[in-house]
């Protein structure tokens, strides 16, 4: 394993990314409707929204 980071899931993706980006730095690593994908001095954290496309099992309770 080379890489290990957080995945976060909200529904609030674009205050995420904002928020790192302004205070942080972050840089955008890749970016969908449903996922964001964030480096920040060599760290990396992701945010996916509960509602995303393929829905994983621990999601399917989630409603917005």
């Amino acid at each position: 394993m080379k890489h290990l980071y957080p995945i976060v899931a909200t529904p609030a993706l674009k205050e995420c990314k904002e928020f790192y980006v302004r205070l942080l730095n972050a840089h955008v690593l890749f970016q969908k409707e449903w996922y964001l994908h964030l480096s920040i001095d060599g760290w990396e954290i992701g945010f996916l929204h509960p509602m995303q496309p393929t829905r994983l099992p621990m999601f399917r309770h989630a409603t917005l």
